[in-house]
């Protein structure tokens, strides 16, 4: 019975550290900004918690933050991608 649970919380121990590398790498937005502006993209204003960036048909919201998810970062550049005018 002792093995079990060590080998259950190990088990969980090793797919938190999986889900921590796999989903929580973390993109500068500075980075994304730059990506954004050689799409043709421009900064159009703040919004509450978001920036809005335009590309003078389309609008795309990017969290304020430093850092954010790659998950996050990479729709908003399939996005901008995606729409190109």
């Amino acid at each position: 019975m002792y093995k079990k649970c060590t080998i259950h919380v190990s088990l969980i121990y090793l797919l938190t550290l999986v889900h921590i590398f796999v989903y929580n790498k973390g993109l500068k937005k500075r980075d994304i900004e730059k990506r954004l502006k050689k799409c043709g993209w421009w900064f159009e204003r703040h919004g509450g918690n978001h920036d809005i960036w335009t590309n003078g048909e389309f609008r795309i919201p990017v969290p304020r933050h430093r850092e954010m998810n790659e998950r996050t970062a990479k729709g908003i550049i399939k996005e901008a991608e995606a729409n190109i005018v």
